[in-house]
């Protein structure tokens, strides 16, 4: 991120021992500008509280569709993952997809998904960006893209809006139209996954689709709140 060398300091195991040598692509400085979620946080969004009652957004978000979905998330969006997310996803670095990948891909494993779907983008992202910044990050694990989005939908980038116009927004997405992807929710625990978490619209747009497939549970992953 920083740009600065990153020095190694290897322990006797790893010298001695026939072991693969776990490569660092971040240094320590900048990591620690990261703030790590943990202790007490709502039970549907995941955000830090004093208490694990819903907040006032997920009461909210029970009265409007009727449930809440529980999603946990790996970091705070604090002003060094503003950063990240703007190197990353905005300039197109994609060489920065492996610096939470170990991380995000633990809290994922540690939901015990059946399934994992991940939050698709649009075409013309793909045609600027040439990656899924979600799919780029969770590369080592295996996806099942049941979502597609809608033709001329997400054109105005959600960090471009405000709280009113992300609530107000249009379903942006709509179930892939394989059947045989589709049918593999069913029944199963699936889990949705996203880089941001900011007021949950994206989320809940896409689990009630996921909805209409029979799922045992619903939940989320993403890797700030």
């Amino acid at each position: 991120m920083c740009g600065t060398q990153i020095e190694i300091d290897f322990n006797l195991r790893e010298l001695v021992l026939p072991m693969k040598i776990k490569k660092r692509s971040i240094c320590h400085q900048c990591d620690q500008e990261f703030e790590r979620l943990g202790g007490i946080r709502c039970d549907g969004c995941g955000r830090s509280q004093k208490s694990i009652d819903l907040c006032e957004d997920c009461q909210k978000w029970e009265h409007q569709v009727g449930f809440v979905i529980n999603n946990r998330s790996a970091f705070e969006y604090n002003d060094a993952m503003h950063e990240y997310m703007k190197q990353y996803k905005f300039t197109g670095d994609y060489r920065l997809r492996s610096v939470f990948t170990t991380e995000f891909e633990k809290l994922i494993s540690k939901q015990q998904p059946d399934v994992i779907v991940p939050i698709p983008i649009n075409k013309s992202t793909w045609q600027t960006r040439g990656f899924n910044q979600v799919t780029g990050i969770t590369s080592n694990l295996r996806l099942i893209e049941a979502l597609e989005t809608i033709n001329g939908s997400k054109e105005t980038r959600q960090s471009k809006k405000n709280r009113a116009e992300r609530m107000s927004s249009k379903q942006p997405f709509k179930l892939s139209g394989d059947v045989e992807i589709t049918k593999k929710i069913s029944h199963q625990r699936a889990l949705i996954v996203d880089d941001v978490y900011t007021t949950g619209r994206t989320i809940y747009y896409a689990a009630n689709l996921l909805l209409t497939l029979s799922p045992m549970s619903i939940s989320s992953v993403t890797l700030a709140r």
